[in-house]
């Protein structure tokens, strides 16, 4: 009785295949129209600024539109870390100039769009 077979009476070798990784997930920053850039260049005088880390800006974007700071960090792409989040927030300086410039913009936008809606009702 022989409960180890010879290497030539083996069978081919099966490999499993495993089901493909899905793409990494991707962060839409909403950047403006080219016409709504043009529109708040004319409003603040060009201070306008996209931070250079596409993360960074994320970030800013969803504090200025009111998220917390922890769920801003998240929606960014980064791995939920409060401790993280909340030091990039207070650290950066940039970061907080950049949700400033934001909601100075949106502001200007909501003013703009309120005189003209006075205008037109009267």
């Amino acid at each position: 009785m022989r409960f180890f077979r010879h290497l030539s009476e083996r069978s081919p070798l099966i490999v499993p295949t495993w089901p493909a990784r899905p793409p990494p997930k991707t962060v839409a920053i909403g950047l403006p129209s080219p016409l709504k850039m043009q529109w708040i260049t004319g409003v603040l005088g060009g201070s306008m600024s996209i931070l250079p880390n596409p993360k960074h800006e994320a970030f800013a974007q969803a504090l200025a539109r009111g998220l917390s700071i922890s769920a801003a960090y998240v929606e960014a792409g980064y791995k939920p870390n409060r401790g993280n989040a909340h030091t990039l927030a207070k650290q950066n300086k940039s970061i907080a100039k950049r949700v400033e410039e934001i909601q100075a913009e949106q502001l200007a936008i909501h003013q703009q769009v309120t005189a003209e809606a006075a205008a037109n009702a009267k």
